[in-house]
């Protein structure tokens, strides 16, 4: 069935934009890089460029017309601002957010072994010069676009995955399926990523929790009836 292809292994060889779900490494790499700090603040008017009002808007304003007024970092992931992360995409630039990308584990497989694992798009500036020649350097848009996982970007639901427990762990790690009767995994060795800094992860992860936990949150109908402290 070529249309709907059935068999596909869509958790490891299916290629999506990662939308919102990659904001928490743009905070984070803004922070690390100091083009955002703790302090900032951003004003959300709904949408980015007053030159460009049919692109770049918040999806409150794609929803109400409204807004989400002043967002810091933290409440930017729990209201999932588009404007405050295209702020930050602009400070930041294309080319940080793409190698920070690189060092959670996005653009290659996971090391799972599995021939259908793609590795999904990374717009290094090699892939760009190879696929789209007119525009080998990166435009001042793609930041904007990749700081909320759109443009070129593609991950699979795996490295989302593991992109989650990278974000819990502190640091990149293969992803194992498989071991071998002798207790050896199977698939390709992946070198464990660097340490993320812990003051950076302190405050994305505390956006994280506000997503699920507080009212309001783009994900607050998930939230568990457990006693949660805040992080």
């Amino acid at each position: 069935d070529a249309r709907w292809t059935p068999l596909r292994f869509r958790a490891v060889s299916s290629q999506f934009p990662p939308g919102s779900t990659i904001k928490p490494v743009t905070l984070y790499t803004s922070l690390a890089q100091a083009t955002v700090t703790t302090a900032t603040r951003v004003t959300c008017s709904g949408t980015f460029r007053k030159d460009v009002p049919n692109a770049f808007r918040c999806w409150v304003f794609n929803k109400t017309g409204g807004n989400h007024g002043e967002e810091s970092g933290e409440t930017a992931l729990r209201d999932s601002c588009n404007i405050f992360f295209f702020a930050a995409g602009d400070k930041l630039g294309a080319a940080p957010l793409i190698r920070e990308f690189a060092q959670v584990g996005l653009g290659i497989t996971q090391g799972t072994g599995l021939i259908e694992e793609s590795p999904g798009i990374l717009p290094t500036p090699e892939w760009l010069a190879a696929r789209r020649p007119k525009m080998k350097k990166y435009q001042r848009a793609d930041a904007w676009n990749y700081a909320f996982g759109q443009g070129e970007l593609t991950v699979t639901p795996l490295q989302m995955a593991n992109l989650a427990a990278t974000l819990a762990r502190g640091r990149f790690q293969q992803v194992t399926l498989m071991k071998s009767a002798a207790g050896q995994r199977v698939g390709v060795e992946r070198k464990p990523g660097g340490e993320l800094d812990e003051q950076w992860l302190t405050t994305v992860r505390r956006g994280l929790w506000r997503v699920v936990n507080e009212k309001g949150g783009t994900a607050d109908v998930a939230r568990l009836d457990l006693d949660t402290a805040v992080l």
